[in-house]
């Protein structure tokens, strides 16, 4: 990662070899559209927004394909674009639930992978301010970051 603050102070696009690295806004709406597109049996979501359309068709198009999918939102009385974010995920069929002031932004693919960073799942986010994220498969992580959305999940609301 020092590379990516080292080409940010220079005013330059980082080199970015390592394919488990997200940087916005240089790679992270591709990377995140194509680990959302790899689930095969669960998807969760844990995220302050959810307002970016691709990803929402790109999760939609999964459970659709019969993935088990759950999404996890702050509330839309902090994040007032998640109310448009909910009634969509309602529309689909898939199942969301709210927290006040969550500040989360995680993704677990099929229970054996995670995404954590600062991109938010919206265009701002992915494709305009610098965030960064990280894709693991190192298998204490992925625990943590599960254990945490089934905590978090358990004590949130439906909408």
């Amino acid at each position: 990662m020092k590379n990516v603050f080292e080409a940010d102070f220079a005013r330059k696009t980082p080199e970015l070899s390592c394919t488990r690295l997200l940087v916005s806004p240089v790679n992270a709406r591709s990377r995140v559209l194509d680990f959302i597109a790899s689930a095969k049996t669960t998807l969760t979501i844990e995220s302050m927004q959810f307002q970016d359309p691709e990803v929402r068709e790109a999760v939609v198009d999964r459970a659709r394909d019969g993935v088990s999918v759950r999404v996890l939102l702050a509330e839309p009385e902090w994040i007032s674009a998640n109310a448009a974010a909910l009634e969509f995920l309602s529309t689909n069929g898939i199942p969301s639930r709210t927290r006040p002031n969550l500040h989360v932004k995680a993704i677990v693919v099929d229970g054996s992978s995670a995404y954590v960073g600062s991109e938010n799942l919206s265009a701002t986010s992915l494709d305009k301010n610098r965030e960064i994220g990280l894709l693991t498969r190192e298998p204490d992580a992925v625990g943590t970051v599960r254990a945490t959305f089934e905590l978090d999940w358990t004590a949130a609301t439906s909408p």
